[in-house]
C-alpha cells in the first residue's frame, strides 16, 4: 500500500507541474489548436503507461525492501518526468515548425496576391493595402450588383415583354428588346458594364417566357462593342461581341461570333483574330497575332469553319520569299509567291 501511495503522490505531483507548465506555455505563446493537445495528451498518456508497466514489472520481480523499491521507484519517476518533458520539448518544437511553415507559404501566397506584373516591363509592383482593400471591396460590390442587375433588367422586360420593341439606358444597364435578329422572333438584349466587367445576355421570347440563348463576357477595359450582322451569308442576323485585350504587341482585335438559327438559338462561340468578314464569298480573310504572324482566309461550312490557307512573309520564311502553306506550320512546305494576293489588301489590318 506504502508503494501504491507513494507513486500516486508522485505522480499527482507531476501533473500539476505539467498542467501548471502547459498554461504557462500556452499563455506565453498564442493560442494553440485543440488537434495539437489532443495528439500531445495521446503521446503523453502511451508514454506514461509504457513507463509504469516497466516500473511494476521491476518492483514486482524485486526481493528488496520496501525502502530501497521506494528509492528506486522515485528514481524511476524522476527519469519519467524527464522523458515526458522531453517529449513535451519535441512535440512543441514539431508544432512551431508546423507553424511556421504554414505562416511561410502563406505570407507567399499573400504576397503572390498583393504584387502584380506591370504589362510592359513585367516588373513587380507592390499594392498598397489601401489598395487592396478597394480592389476587395469593388469585387464584391461589383458581383452583388451584376446580378441585382440582371433580375432587374428581366424584371423590367416581363413587364414589357407585349411590346412590340422597347430600349432602356442607364450608366450600367442596357436593355434592348424586340425584333433585332428576326421578323418572326422578339430577343431581349441585356448588357451590364461594371468596373468588374461586362455581360452581354441574349434571350429569345419562347411560349411568353424568357430563354438564354447566348452569353459573353469580358473586362470593362477590354470591351470594344457588339454588332449584329450576317458573317456566313446564310441570310440570318448574327451576333458579333467585339473585345481588345489590355495589352500585346500587335494588332489583335477579337470578334466572338454567334451564328442564328432558324429557331432562333444561337450557336456555340467562334472566335476570330483581326478578321474581315465577306458574308456574300462565305469567306473570312484576317491575320494572325504576333510580329510577322502569317495571313488567314477561312471558308464558312454551314455553322463550322474550313481552313483554305495561309500566307506568310519573307522573315518568317527559309525562302525568304511570300509563301502559300495549307496549315499554319512554318515547316510545312508550300507554294512560293512573288507578292501577297490582291485579296488580303483590303483586309484592314497593316502588313
Amino acid at each position: 500500500m506504502a508503494i501504491k501511495t507513494t507513486a500516486n503522490k508522485g505522480l499527482a505531483q507531476w501533473r500539476v507541474k505539467a498542467k501548471f507548465w502547459s498554461f504557462g506555455f500556452l499563455f506565453r505563446k498564442k493560442p494553440i489548436i485543440l488537434t495539437f493537445f489532443l495528439n500531445l495528451f495521446n503521446k503523453l498518456a502511451f508514454a506514461y503507461r509504457v513507463v509504469k508497466l516497466k516500473l511494476f514489472a521491476s518492483i514486482s520481480a524485486t526481493d528488496a525492501k520496501p525502502q530501497n523499491v521506494i528509492v528506486k521507484q522515485m528514481t524511476n519517476m524522476r527519469k519519467l518526468k524527464t522523458i515526458l518533458l522531453l517529449i513535451v520539448l519535441t512535440a512543441c518544437n514539431s508544432e512551431y515548425k508546423e507553424s511556421s511553415n504554414s505562416k511561410t507559404i502563406d505570407s507567399k501566397t499573400k504576397k503572390e496576391l498583393d504584387e502584380e506584373k506591370l504589362p510592359w516591363t513585367g516588373e513587380l509592383y507592390k499594392k498598397s493595402s489601401k489598395q487592396i482593400e478597394e480592389e476587395r471591396k469593388i469585387a464584391i460590390s461589383d458581383s452583388i450588383n451584376f446580378d441585382q442587375t440582371l433580375r432587374l433588367g428581366l424584371r423590367i422586360a416581363n413587364k414589357k415583354k407585349d411590346k412590340n420593341n422597347f430600349t432602356l439606358q442607364s450608366d450600367s444597364l442596357n436593355i434592348r428588346y424586340g425584333h433585332f435578329f428576326s421578323s418572326s422572333q422578339k430577343h431581349l438584349i441585356i448588357n451590364r458594364s461594371f468596373p468588374l466587367g461586362v455581360q452581354s445576355d441574349i434571350y429569345k421570347l419562347q411560349n411568353n417566357e424568357f430563354v438564354k440563348v447566348c452569353s459573353k463576357s469580358t473586362s470593362a477595359m477590354a470591351y470594344v462593342d457588339d454588332t449584329i450582322q450576317d458573317v456566313n451569308g446564310d441570310n440570318l442576323l448574327d451576333y458579333l461581341f467585339h473585345w481588345y485585350p489590355e495589352s500585346g504587341c500587335c494588332d489583335r482585335d477579337i470578334y466572338v461570333v454567334f451564328l442564328q438559327k432558324s429557331n432562333g438559338d444561337f450557336s456555340n462561340e467562334i472566335e476570330f483574330i483581326n478578321p474581315n468578314f465577306s458574308a456574300k464569298e462565305k469567306i473570312i480573310r484576317g491575320r494572325r497575332y504576333g510580329y510577322d504572324a502569317p495571313l488567314y482566309k477561312f471558308k464558312w461550312n454551314g455553322q463550322k469553319v474550313d481552313t483554305v490557307e495561309f500566307i506568310y512573309f519573307p522573315h518568317s520564311t527559309k525562302e525568304g520569299k511570300y509563301v502559300k502553306r495549307k496549315h499554319e506550320s512554318e515547316s510545312e512546305k508550300g507554294e512560293v509567291l512573288k507578292k501577297i494576293p490582291d485579296e488580303y489588301k483590303r483586309i484592314g489590318y497593316g502588313y
